[in-house]
Parts: structure tokens; C-alpha cells; sequence
């Protein structure tokens, strides 16, 4: 059985939402799961908390950058920001 591998996206949601779609129908065509979080607003930990579980069964994590910050956390650090970090931390 061959595995299939599950890959995180992440970026700003409104600026790049065709981009981040692009990029997940690409990765869909070519075999692998994708994830992110499209329908949630990442706004406060809870939610961060939620992010980091779905990184955490991910094989990979690509992050889109763009000229926009997006939703900050509690500290100041955008959310975006935040899950690269975590998932560098991880090595995914």
C-alpha cells in the first residue's frame, strides 16, 4: 500500500486564498492530502492549539507569504508566522 503523505498550508487567508487554492489542487493532483484552515479564523490560542495538532500529523508544511500580516496572536506575532515556527520546531 502506497502512503500517502499529508501536507499543511498556510498564509494569510483573504489576500491569498487563490493562491493557497492553486497550490492545494496542485498537491491533491499529484497524490498527496491536504490541510489548512480555510473556514477557521486563527485569532486566539485555542485556535493555535488546534493548528499545531493538525501540523503535527502532517509530513509537510508550506507557508505562502505575502505583503499582508494577517491575524495576530496574543503576543503580536502573526498567526502565519507562528505556525512556520512550529512547524520548523518540528522539522516538518
Amino acid at each position: 500500500m502506497d502512503r500517502v503523505f499529508q501536507i499543511f498550508i498556510s498564509s494569510t487567508d483573504i489576500d491569498l486564498k487563490g493562491e493557497r487554492q492553486a497550490v492545494s489542487n496542485t498537491l491533491a493532483k499529484a497524490g498527496y492530502m491536504t490541510a489548512g484552515l480555510e473556514l477557521l479564523p486563527a485569532t486566539d490560542q485555542q485556535q493555535l492549539d488546534y493548528i499545531k495538532r493538525i501540523i503535527d500529523r502532517s509530513d509537510y508544511c508550506v507557508v505562502i507569504v505575502g505583503g499582508r500580516n494577517g491575524s495576530l496572536s496574543d503576543d503580536g506575532l502573526a498567526v502565519t508566522e507562528k505556525t512556520f515556527e512550529y512547524a520548523r520546531s518540528k522539522n516538518i
